[in-house]
């Protein structure tokens, strides 16, 4: 049988939306990341593979993560965009992610993060306070949508997930009130 390809199929070109221009993650430039298109795809991107009782979107965790630090704040911009590149390549369960045989989606993700941080003026390297906020999120997310107990120490608040509209509002709030439009 013979292998058929699609319009861009292997090509690495992602058409985004809502603005509708072709991507090559492969040569991902700044110029082509726009914050309503990271705004409106993680919005709709499920986290844990959609292995939760709701859905629950990136977009949802991206402001949660971004709201444990003060307004404005470098710390909250990083919160706020610490998953952006999955508006263009998706995420791995973490288990899969590092297990090892994901070297080339990593490196990647790496080459991806570099683009919009230097697109938003961050350091290239997620800080570590972001990924602290991350993991003691995390605690809540499995309490709150897999009814498992965290064994890290987590958030007392409970997280209602927002519909996908809902949640592209409030990571576009938090993006202008950050200056990133």
């Amino acid at each position: 049988m013979s292998e058929v390809k699609i319009g861009n199929q292997g090509t690495g070109r992602i058409l985004s939306y809502p603005h509708k221009k072709y991507i090559n993650v492969f040569d991902l430039q700044p110029e082509d990341i726009e914050i309503e298109d990271i705004a409106h795809s993680t919005a709709h991107i499920c986290r844990y593979n959609g292995h939760v009782s709701h859905f629950y979107s990136v977009a949802q965790h991206s402001v949660l993560v971004a709201q444990r630090f003060p307004r404005g704040s470098y710390l909250r911009k990083w919160g706020l965009l610490h998953d952006a590149p999955e508006y263009l390549i998706q995420d791995v369960v973490a288990p899969l992610k590092y297990s090892g045989h994901y070297g080339f989606y990593l490196d990647l993700e790496d080459i991806i993060m570099g683009v919009i941080a230097e697109k938003y003026g961050l350091e290239p390297e997620i800080p570590n306070e972001v990924k602290e906020v991350d993991i003691k999120l995390r605690g809540a997310e499995m309490r709150d949508l897999k009814g498992h107990e965290p064994t890290e120490e987590t958030y007392a608040f409970t997280i209602r997930p927002w519909l996908p509209a809902y949640a592209k509002t409030q990571f576009l709030r938090e993006a202008l009130d950050l200056g990133l439009e």
